[in-house]
C-alpha cells in the first residue's frame, strides 16, 4: 500500500462518493474513478461495492481500510518517535473533549504549552463522548479529556480532577422562595465560599412538580444525572431532552425547566446570568475527569509535556 492509496480508499469510504471524495482530494471524479478501478485490478478483488447507494465496502474493502488504518498507525507512531528526537522543536498533538469542556477546561492548557513550544501545533477535536472513544481507537487524536468511564481492555486512564453537578433552578421560580436556605448562587461555587460545606443537599424529589431539561444518551453528563436521579427514586414527569450542555443551560435561563450542570461550566464558562443553584449529594453528584488514550498508544513527548503542564495547573487551583 502507498500513501496515496490509503488515503484515496480512506477518503472514499468515508464519503461514500466518488464525487464527494474527489472534491476533497483535489481531484477528477474520473481520475479518482480511474485510480480505484486500477487500484482493484492490481489486487485483484473489489473494493466498493458501487450497485448501492451511497457506495459502501465490499468484504475486501474492509479488509483493506482495517490493515490500512494499521499502516497509518504504524507511520504516526514513527514519525512521533522522530519527532521527539528532535527535542520537541516540531511536531503536533491533537486533544479531544466535549463542547464544554473545549471551551472551558482547555484554553489555560493550551496557551501555556503554546508559550512555552510555540513550534508544536496543537489542535483541539470536540466531539460527544462515543465518537471521541472512536477517534483514539483510530489515532484521530493522541487522547481526549471527559468523565465517561473507558474500556480498560482498550483505553488508558488517568485522572485529572473532580467534578461536581449542581441543580440549576431559573430565576422567578417560586420553588426558590420556598428552599431559600439551600440556594447557593454562582459566587459561592466560584469562590468556594463557606457556603459550599454549610449548606446541605437538596432533596431532589422537591422538585417533582417542576420540568426538567435532560441529556440525551450521547452526552456522558447523562450517565452522572441517571445516577443521581436512580439513587433517589426519582424521574421527572416532564422533561425536554438535549443533546449539549450549553443548550440545556440557554433553556435553563429562558425559564423552560431545571436542569443539572458541573462547577466546571459554573466557574469557567464566561456566563453572564445565573440561575440559583442546589448542591445534592456528594455521593452521586461528584465524578471523576479523567485523560483517555488508546491502551499501549505511544505517548509523544509533545503529549507527556502538554498533560503535565494541565495536572500543573490542576494542581495550582487555576482550572479545578
Amino acid at each position: 500500500m502507498t500513501t496515496q492509496q490509503i488515503e484515496y480508499v480512506m477518503m472514499l469510504a468515508e464519503e461514500k462518493s466518488f464525487s464527494a471524495a474527489a472534491k476533497k482530494l483535489f481531484i477528477t471524479q474520473p481520475s479518482l474513478s480511474q485510480f480505484i478501478m486500477n487500484l482493484e485490478n492490481q489486487l485483484g478483488v473489489q473494493l466498493f461495492d458501487r450497485n448501492t447507494y451511497p457506495i459502501k465496502l465490499t468484504p475486501a474493502g474492509e479488509i483493506y481500510i482495517k490493515n490500512a488504518r494499521r499502516i497509518m498507525d504504524i507511520e504516526r507512531e514513527m514519525n512521533a518517535e522522530l519527532t521527539d528526537l528532535m527535542n520537541m522543536k516540531t511536531g503536533s498533538l491533537i486533544v479531544g473533549a466535549d463542547s464544554f469542556r473545549a471551551s472551558c477546561l482547555l484554553n489555560q492548557s493550551v496557551s501555556a504549552f503554546h508559550d512555552k513550544y510555540s513550534n508544536i501545533k496543537v489542535d483541539v477535536t470536540e466531539a460527544d463522548c462515543s465518537e471521541l472513544d472512536n477517534m483514539v481507537i483510530r489515532g484521530d487524536i493522541d487522547f481526549y479529556i471527559g468523565a465517561s468511564e473507558p474500556d480498560p481492555k482498550n483505553f488508558h486512564k488517568e485522572f485529572l480532577a473532580n467534578e461536581r453537578i449542581y441543580l440549576a433552578v431559573p430565576q422567578g421560580y417560586s420553588i426558590n422562595t420556598i428552599l431559600r436556605e439551600y440556594a447557593l448562587t454562582d459566587e459561592d461555587i466560584s469562590g468556594n465560599s463557606g457556603r459550599i460545606s454549610a449548606v446541605e443537599p437538596v432533596d431532589i424529589t422537591k422538585f417533582a412538580d417542576e420540568p426538567f431539561i435532560m441529556f440525551g444518551v450521547e452526552n456522558s453528563l447523562n450517565d452522572v444525572v441517571n445516577r443521581i436521579c436512580s439513587a433517589s427514586n426519582f424521574s421527572p414527569s416532564q422533561y425536554t431532552t438535549v443533546k449539549h450542555l450549553q443548550t440545556a443551560f440557554s433553556f435553563i435561563n429562558s425559564k423552560i425547566g431545571v436542569g443539572f450542570v458541573p462547577d466546571s461550566f459554573i466557574k469557567y464558562g464566561n456566563i453572564k446570568n445565573h440561575p440559583v443553584y442546589y448542591a445534592l449529594d456528594p455521593a452521586t453528584s461528584i465524578y471523576e475527569i479523567i485523560l483517555v488514550s488508546r491502551k499501549n498508544k505511544y505517548l509523544t513527548k509533545a503529549a507527556v509535556e502538554y498533560v503535565r503542564i494541565l495536572k500543573q495547573l490542576i494542581g495550582f487551583g487555576t482550572w479545578i
